[in-house]
């Protein structure tokens, strides 16, 4: 893979484009060919994933950085190998890979494969069972914008955490309507900022003994439609 602006200047590219842990591309690499690889054509069904390292701090703190860096670098390497390919492979950000690509066979065979091959790693001679998070989503054939695909696979990766009996977690149209739900949202309170809705109410602090304000906390709540919207009725009113 040659990254869109090729590589006359090799340290500026390696700098700009390059994981320096991993050798793998970075998350300006990943979003600059994810885009080419959206507008190419093919009969195959593209899929978006985002795989990470549970509890990928306590082992910083047991193993240290250097040995840490070695699991990210097998990591990579092993999601390279298992999907298609075809695949663009990257870290993106500190034990998050985000990889796109082609497939047309049982893309759940596919996911389950790499979670148990991917999850065992071996490491300066220590073989290593680590737990991974995987988030997947099947691109419609009309996307094209990198930074939305990529927010559908990491909302999957979150659906995983804390669940035992999956390997991983596939966008689904439960997760469509979150989504939509949220952007809703944030649409609506836009307008609320704009339209001046938000407003400053401030609760009184009471001593119990003597019943004396000794101050007030300062809290935000939305008025909107004449109506002041606690926080936990937000989501049902846009």
């Amino acid at each position: 893979m040659q990254y869109l602006l090729g590589k006359k200047n090799r340290k500026i590219y390696r700098v700009a484009y390059i994981d320096s842990v991993t050798l793998l591309g970075n998350d300006t690499y990943f979003k600059g060919n994810g885009a080419i690889y959206l507008e190419g054509k093919t009969s195959k069904n593209k899929y978006i994933i985002t795989v990470d390292i549970d509890k990928f701090k306590a082992l910083n703190r047991v193993h240290g950085y250097a040995f840490c860096n070695e699991i990210l670098r097998k990591l990579g390497q092993k999601i390279r190998d298992i999907l298609p390919e075809d695949n663009i492979t990257c870290r993106i950000s500190n034990d998050v890979f985000a990889s796109i690509f082609s497939y047309d066979d049982e893309i759940n065979e596919l996911l389950n494969r790499l979670f148990e091959e991917a999850s065992v790693l071996e490491v300066n001679n220590i073989v290593l069972h680590v737990n991974l998070s995987i988030g997947a989503y099947n691109i419609l054939p009309d996307e094209t914008d990198v930074n939305k695909i990529l927010d559908k696979a990491y909302l999957a990766r979150s659906q995983i955490k804390g669940l035992y009996h999956s390997n991983y977690y596939l966008f689904d149209e439960t997760l469509e309507n979150k989504l939509i739900e949220e952007q809703n949202l944030e649409s609506s309170m836009e307008n609320g900022i704009k339209n001046d809705e938000f407003i400053v109410v401030y609760q009184p602090k009471v001593f119990t003994s003597n019943e004396k304000v000794s101050g007030a906390e300062a809290l935000v709540r939305w008025n909107k439609n004449g109506e002041i919207i606690p926080p936990r009725k937000i989501y049902s009113t846009i």
